[in-house]
């Protein structure tokens, strides 16, 4: 008899299966937007292959049986324009899209977006997984954004089920097409009632099916793998980790992401939401005592943010390369400012992580270093030419301001001018800033008393919302929210000092919070320890740091040095999934207890068949426990008894007989009666107690 053409079933996809298609690829895009630091790009990509799945859910019925064929092809050819045409596609994207050497990442997100409007078939609905994957490889290479470890665990969660679903339409249109006794259904009567033709399915010899449960444990062991092993993993390729050059992407400076503020840009915009750090430790600083690590300053204030403008009389200070070390010419350093009031700070930064600048203490005015590894910058700070080859540690001397300075020059030294500028700040800060000085006897009395405002004035909140674009950062913040962080701060006392006639610039870098050391005495300056501040001008004294965070209070677990993996450590990700799995446990282990006492009294009696196939898995056991032999899963019954034969000895005939009814019962088109199955019961119990 010839078999029957396998058809596809792809009429039988339903909305759950676009559903956990749509949801991985979106899972998968997503991470990949918040790897750079860009929400934008991460919900752009989410709410197209949202519309492009839904559409394919409207569309897959009618071209299922037909053009639907050829929903492979158009996936591939769509896939390819992604690939061709990912520089054109990457700028419509938000945020200035993907980075240069990132837009791999960018056609990987546009091949699951346009071909997520192909999505006809089981073929194409999984195919989706693929790019899936490459692109949560990617962010994890770049381990910019901590949650992505979470989405890849619920990624595999929607990928192993739909695939699930997929293996089990296949499974039933095989059997189906192979003639199995136990579908006897027309193939309009198996399409539709594919719940009741699983069910027959497993009744016969395709009971082994893999179903749903099979690809949900999978993903759970695979879960439980991870989490056990990665820590391992990551130990054991420590040591070879620093040959390895991945490429890295540079965030869009989001203020509070360490990773961006350390970056070399001549821009930053300040008010830009919530921020995660982490504990992973920056550097490690030997200092006199806690410093204010400066990393870059900015002097322009552009409405949304700080931008850096040099002067030509910057100029003025060149620095001297001598035997290998930078020096900075006496009468250079004089020009600039008098620093009769400081003393030389000889300090030592030991670099544990990559950056794009240097982190140093007061005004530098020697630096120990490998010429080539550091390129100095206008304003006293320096970039590191290149983070992955750069000198780990570094060693210099800096000026550091000592005393209370009482007075700003009288006119702007050369260089100094763009710190005076006033352009672009609100009339309502200039005007609070005038107030708040009336009665303050110095130029440093003045400057204490607008600090001091801006504590009274604004709590520190780690976790504050963003600034909305249409409002001014700074004004807002001081009259609406009145909350923020320390970009907020910075900007706020910079904005207010100018306002009164005070030279200020706004610096990043680092602070150690913690104050904690190494095992050699070191500071130990952490991502967490990312910080922003005011420096104002001060004659005789240079750049003196004002930090109007200090006294400001702090929201409680969104305080200045706070972490993600800083709070209480029954609040931290490993200890709630900990404390989920416990209770999952409890909960089911007081459900099997209750099942086992009252289960089988609250639910009707099983079918015939069923206690057929109950009394036959206690027969394989009883053969089993006798002879000492399992019973391989390839095996059928008959083969199974051929094997142990020898052992059974005399109660070979009686298993024989006991199994041949068995298997009429189990596989028989006839249902047997509950007569039967009692008296089988009893055949099983006087063989089980019969000895040879």
């Amino acid at each position: 008899m010839k078999a029957r053409a396998i058809q596809p079933i792809e009429s039988q996809i339903t909305t759950a299966d676009y559903l956990l298609s749509g949801l991985a690829a979106a899972l998968a895009a997503y991470s990949a937007g918040m790897g750079v630091s860009s929400p934008g790009i991460g919900w752009f990509f989410v709410i197209g292959i949202s519309i492009g799945t839904m559409a394919s859910m409207l569309l897959h019925r009618p071209l299922a049986a037909g053009a639907g064929r050829m929903d492979g092809w158009l996936y591939a050819v769509l896939a390819i324009l992604a690939i061709f045409f990912t520089q054109e596609l990457n700028a419509l994207l938000p945020d200035d899209g993907f980075s240069r050497p990132l837009l791999i990442a960018n056609a990987l997100c546009w091949m699951m977006l346009l071909g997520s409007f192909s999505l006809w078939s089981d073929s194409t609905l999984l195919f989706q997984a693929v790019p899936s994957i490459a692109l949560f490889g990617l962010v994890g290479s770049w381990d910019t954004y901590a949650n992505s470890t979470i989405l890849f665990f619920l990624f595999l969660l929607c990928v192993a089920t739909l695939f699930a679903r997929a293996h089990r339409r296949v499974m039933l249109a095989r059997a189906a097409a192979s003639g199995f006794a136990g579908l006897e259904m027309q193939r309009h009567e198996l399409l539709g009632n594919l719940g009741k033709a699983n069910q027959r399915l497993k009744e016969g010899p395709w009971r082994w099916m893999a179903g749903p449960e099979w690809g949900l444990a999978s993903a759970a062991v695979i879960i439980v793998l991870s989490l056990l092993g990665a820590p391992v993993i990551q130990s054991s390729v420590k040591d070879i980790s620093g040959f390895v050059r991945i490429q890295v992407p540079q965030s869009r400076v989001l203020p509070g992401n360490p990773l961006g503020l350390a970056s070399e840009s001549d821009a930053v915009r300040v008010g830009q939401g919530p921020t995660s750090l982490s504990q992973t430790p920056v550097l490690a600083a030997e200092l006199s005592e806690p410093m204010y690590l400066r990393t870059q300053t900015y002097n322009v204030y552009n409405g949304r943010g700080w931008t850096r403008r040099s002067s030509a009389a910057d100029a003025g200070d060149q620095w001297e390369r001598r035997d290998g070390r930078f020096e900075v010419p006496v009468q250079g350093f004089q020009h600039r400012a008098r620093r009769l009031n400081s003393y030389v700070e000889a300090f030592s930064i030991t670099l544990l992580a990559p950056l794009d600048s240097l982190p140093v203490p007061g005004e530098v005015i020697g630096l120990d270093v490998d010429r080539s590894a550091f390129r100095p910058r206008n304003d006293g700070t320096f970039a590191i030419v290149d983070r992955n080859q750069s000198a780990k540690e570094v060693a210099g001397r800096s000026l550091v301001a000592r005393g209370t300075p009482s007075k700003v020059p009288d006119a702007p030294p050369s260089g100094l001018t763009p710190s005076y500028e006033t352009a672009g700040i609100d009339p309502r800060v200039r005007e609070l800033a005038q107030n708040v000085v009336v009665g303050a006897a110095t130029d440093y009395d003045r400057a204490v008393a607008i600090k001091r405002e801006i504590e009274r004035r604004v709590k520190y909140n780690l976790k504050a919302p963003a600034v909305p674009a249409d409002r001014d950062p700074v004004a807002s913040v001081l009259f609406e929210t009145q909350e923020g962080y320390c970009d907020l701060f910075a900007s706020a006392m910079v904005q207010m000092a100018r306002s009164v006639g005070i030279p200020a610039r706004y610096v990043i870098g680092y602070y150690p919070t913690t104050g904690k050391r190494d095992d050699q005495g070191r500071y130990l300056v952490l991502q967490a320890d990312y910080h922003a501040w005011a420096e104002l001008f001060f004659e005789g004294h240079g750049w003196v740091v004002f930090d109007a965070t200090e006294g400001a209070t702090q929201v409680e677990g969104a305080g200045r040095g706070e972490a993600v993996d800083r709070r209480p450590w029954h609040e931290q990700l490993w200890a709630r999934a900990l404390f989920v799995l416990a209770g999952l446990a409890l909960a089911g282990g007081a459900g099997r207890v209750l099942w086992v006492k009252f289960g089988a009294k609250l639910l009707p009696p099983p079918k015939p068949r069923e206690e057929i196939r109950r009394l036959y898995r206690a027969f394989v056991r009883s053969i089993r426990d006798v002879t000492d032999v399992p019973k391989r899963l390839s095996q059928t019954p008959r083969e199974y008894l051929e094997a142990v034969r020898p052992k059974l000895g005399d109660r070979y005939a009686s298993a024989q007989h006991l199994n041949r009814e068995l298997e009429r019962a189990l596989f028989g088109r006839d249902e047997p009666t509950p007569e039967l199955v009692a008296q089988w019961r009893e055949a099983l119990k006087r063989w089980s107690k019969t000895r040879s």
